[in-house]
């Protein structure tokens, strides 16, 4: 494409700038450039006639979805902020609940969550989301049985799909076990099993899909079916809570706090929410992080419940409530619980420890959640890891 245009004074020297470097949405941009071409070749100027060659040309690609992260209900119990918020083109903002066993990773220009399953490399599950129908769902399940080097599936079986719920619609829902290739990967890997989930919106399409060795998504499937389920939009006023909710971060007052973990648990990479994460057991399946917040996020009474509530049992009162076994927690009388019970998940046989420390200035939360007899024995450790944090100087 190639423009002489007269430019009128600096002002429009810049807008030729803007225009040259391609500058904006590429609908912004066409628009810009046939509306501001016109202006110029008829408006006069006071100051000297200059032209300017505008040739250069760019191809603007939308931008890659912007992610902010909220508060999760899964980690601590908060229940008046949404778990994780994420924006992208459409607008939308969505929140879910991390299934145990689940390990956050860093999200990625398509990936608006991403986790790695049972603690394996190998494993993934992540949720995209994109602008319009995205393909549609019978070419993108065709898509996803290449990857298992299955051959393609006719509209009329993919029409007959079961369904699962996701985002109040009922997504279409698909298991495949073949030789999985993923996108870009030369070689197959043998025994994979995809199981994802699809549906299309009038605004979005939305994809759901895991991967790994077939025995480990057996075991994780009512996980992903609990994922999708939780999945939601979430409001403007939801996403201002968050932010009053938001941990402290690395600038903040937050950075001081100091911990010695013990030796058999592995840290993992830090994640947004989370001052530190470890995980413990034999599979790795036994989590334990610390979250800093600015406030008490509701007081000691309404977390301890949170907590109970997320594993299925009733509420405390405030006399059963001073009646809990205490820690010494960076100079605090804090109450520790020990709640054995079905996790908000489905899963069956688990234990949450948690304890909450209320500084003047900020909430302290360690929470401990897993199989309950992998839990027991982290028990000890949990305890001296919590009597372990002081603040340095």
């Amino acid at each position: 494409m190639h423009y002489r245009v007269r430019v009128c004074g600096e002002r429009a020297k810049r807008a030729v700038c803007l225009l040259s470097r391609g500058k904006g949405s590429p609908i912004i941009m066409r628009s810009f450039a046939i509306l501001f071409v016109s202006l110029v070749l008829v408006v006069s100027c006071d100051t000297a006639n200059e032209y300017q060659e505008v040739t250069a040309t760019r191809t603007v690609t939308p931008s890659a979805p912007l992610a902010t992260t909220g508060q999760s209900t899964d980690r601590f119990g908060l229940e008046f902020a949404a778990p994780h918020t994420h924006e992208h083109e459409t607008a939308a903002r969505f929140a879910w609940d991390t299934p145990p066993g689940w390990t956050e990773l860093p999200v990625t220009s398509m990936r608006l969550a991403n986790f790695r399953v049972a603690n394996r490399p190998d494993t993934q599950c992540y949720l995209t989301v994109l602008p319009g129908s995205g393909g549609g769902v019978v070419a993108n399940i065709n898509r996803w049985r290449a990857q298992m080097a299955l051959s393609e599936s006719s509209a009329e079986a993919i029409d007959n799909l079961p369904t699962i719920p996701l985002l109040g619609q009922e997504a279409a829902y698909v298991e495949f076990d073949g030789t999985f290739s993923g996108m870009n990967d030369a070689v197959g890997s043998d025994g994979f099993k995809l199981i994802g989930a699809i549906v299309v919106t009038d605004e979005t399409a939305v994809f759901v899909k895991m991967t790994g060795p077939a025995e480990v998504l057996e075991q994780h499937r009512d996980n992903f079916k609990d994922f999708c389920k939780s999945l939601r939009e979430v409001s403007d006023d939801e996403s201002e809570q968050i932010d009053i909710a938001a941990p402290y971060d690395a600038s903040s007052v937050g950075e001081n706090l100091r911990w010695v973990a013990p030796e058999t648990w592995r840290r993992e990479p830090d994640r947004a929410m989370r001052n530190v994460t470890f995980t413990a057991g034999e599979n790795g399946e036994v989590e334990c992080f610390v979250s800093v917040l600015r406030t008490h996020a509701g007081g000691m009474e309404a977390n301890i419940n949170r907590w109970r509530k997320q594993m299925g049992r009733e509420a405390l009162g405030p006399e059963a409530i001073a009646a809990l076994p205490r820690l010494d927690v960076l100079g605090q009388d804090a109450p520790m619980l020990a709640i054995a019970g079905v996790d908000g998940s489905s899963n069956s046989d688990w234990m949450l420890l948690g304890v909450v420390c209320e500084l003047p200035d900020r909430g302290i939360f360690v929470k401990m959640l897993g199989p309950e007899a992998e839990v027991e024995r982290e028990r000890d450790r949990f305890v001296e890891f919590c009597q372990s944090l002081y603040l340095a100087e």
